[in-house]
């Protein structure tokens, strides 16, 4: 078989298997977990993207699944009862959604100096986890850790040198620790 439909085969698969763990989680809506590796597999299809260097082909494809996600996540909000609890969850799960589209983005943008790369991917990831400690804490702990992680990710896009990056880390650093 060709390369590019063994490609396409695999990523239909994959494709396939997060839309039925969405399916699955809007049918029974207290497996919270289910939503979790759905977005998850969004982590494994990146770095498998990573790891064939094929960044730039794969990024319509990842941005189609990335629509796909939030229209089943509006589905939910839509069917279940609104609560205070239940919208701040929606609301992370999105933030999370688009937290990965940030990674995404600024390691296309780094790929090809290794320092800043390698930088951006260990600080993005290490708050691509934070956002699940904000599941747990109240809403309004949860708006400062959003701040905190908007401050950081407004770092990868707007032209600030390397030094002036590393100074914004220890103020939303700050922020955790204070919350």
């Amino acid at each position: 078989m060709q390369p590019e439909l063994i490609s396409f085969l695999e990523e239909n698969r994959i494709k396939t298997q997060i839309i039925s763990t969405m399916k699955q989680y809007l049918l029974n809506k207290t497996d919270k977990l289910s939503i979790y590796l759905s977005i998850d597999y969004l982590s494994i299809i990146y770095l498998s993207i990573l790891k064939k260097h094929r960044l730039f082909l794969y990024r319509s494809k990842i941005e189609n699944l990335s629509i796909h996600l939030s229209r089943y996540l509006f589905i939910y909000l839509s069917l279940s009862h609104l609560s205070i609890y239940k919208i701040s969850v929606i609301l992370f799960e999105g933030v999370r959604l688009f937290l990965f589209l940030s990674i995404y983005a600024s390691t296309v943008a780094c790929s090809y100096n290794f320092l800043n790369f390698s930088l951006s991917l260990s600080l993005s990831l290490s708050l691509y986890l934070s956002i699940y400690l904000s599941i747990y804490l109240s809403i309004y702990r949860s708006i400062y850790l959003s701040l905190a992680n908007i401050l950081f990710f407004l770092s990868f896009f707007l032209p600030f040198s390397f030094s002036s990056q590393l100074s914004i880390y220890p103020i939303c650093v700050n922020i955790y620790v204070s919350i």
